[in-house]
């Protein structure tokens, strides 16, 4: 489903259903350089305008309905300018008394409309939060911060989610990128051969490493987490470097690559599927190398307590 979702959108174009007492005192008391402003106007523009400034400050854009604002929040606005709420209900109803009033609470707080050169600015930073955070809704909470701490009045919804889908698609080309060295030919037919079913194994080679070690088992079991961890040797598991990923990025890889089928993989463009197959690797080898020396452990201790049982037997038997 494409982000955001109707009731999401309807939710990120309002005010907060709740405002808490430490954003009120922050970004809805009124300065002294904001009453001058505020006063300058009468009526029912003196509180809307009021709502404004405190909404532009506060989020960093101004909602076209501005009734949304919570009761406590509005409230708490308009006893410092002794008006009646019900004013904002009576505000702007001519647009033209709005874009003014918008256009005089951002001179006042130093905000600006997004340039073309701004915005491109910020396609590119979020490209490289994009390659920390892949969920559009954390993106989205981090371009409104930095945008909010920039000064700049946050561009529509529709805009954002375009700058937010284009950065997601840019890191994963950037993430391939940092690992493209250890991607040659023979590596990416190594990884391919992951997701197409083994006939002795009975399912794909990715499924059957998937499978965890459970303790104490049989010994076709424990030469089964043996193999693994040899296939994986084989593979090179342990010569995957994934360092240049941030570690928010190598979790959310190998997350994926336990949880997706390898068909859904194949299906996946090479500068998707690779990084994860290679996140899988370096998870499976760790964690197949600690079952591994705990079978190898386990197996020395079972023969270390036979061998002193069959001591113990044999002088037992002594005459």
């Amino acid at each position: 489903m494409a982000w955001p979702s109707g009731p999401e959108r309807e939710r990120l174009e309002r005010f907060p259903a709740e405002i808490v007492l430490e954003d009120l005192r922050e970004s809805f008391t009124l300065t002294a350089g904001d009453r001058d402003l505020v006063f300058s106007q009468h009526g029912p523009a003196r509180l809307g305008m009021a709502v404004q400034l405190c909404a532009l400050r506060f989020m960093g854009f101004l909602p076209d309905d501005l009734s949304s604002l919570p009761e406590q929040a509005l409230v708490w606005v308009a006893e410092q300018l002794e008006a009646d709420p019900a004013d904002l209900l009576r505000y702007g109803r001519r647009g033209q008394t709005r874009s003014e009033d918008a256009a005089g609470v951002r001179r006042h707080l130093g905000f600006c409309l997004a340039s073309a050169e701004e915005i491109d600015g910020l396609g590119r930073w979020l490209v490289g939060r994009a390659v920390e955070h892949d969920a559009p809704s954390a993106l989205f909470s981090l371009a409104v911060e930095h945008l909010l701490a920039r000064q700049i009045v946050r561009p529509p919804i529709d805009q954002l989610s375009r700058m937010i889908a284009t950065a997601r698609e840019a890191a994963h080309h950037a993430v391939c990128d940092m690992l493209d060295w250890q991607l040659d030919d023979q590596r990416k037919a190594e990884l391919d051969r992951l997701l197409v079913r083994d006939e002795r194994l009975g399912v794909a080679p990715l499924v059957w490493l998937r499978e965890q070690f459970q303790g104490r088992c049989s010994e076709p079991l424990i030469a089964q987490h043996l193999a693994r961890f040899e296939l994986l040797e084989r593979l090179g598991a342990g010569r995957v470097d994934l360092s240049a990923l941030p570690p928010s990025r190598r979790r959310l890889l190998a997350a994926r690559a336990r949880r997706m089928t390898p068909r859904a993989l194949r299906r996946m463009a090479p500068e998707r599927r690779y990084p994860i197959l290679l996140a899988f690797l370096v998870e499976a080898h760790i964690d197949r190398g600690d079952a591994a020396g705990a079978v190898r452990e386990g197996v020395a201790q079972s023969v270390k307590g036979g061998r002193s049982q069959a001591r113990a037997a044999a002088q037992g038997h002594r005459p």
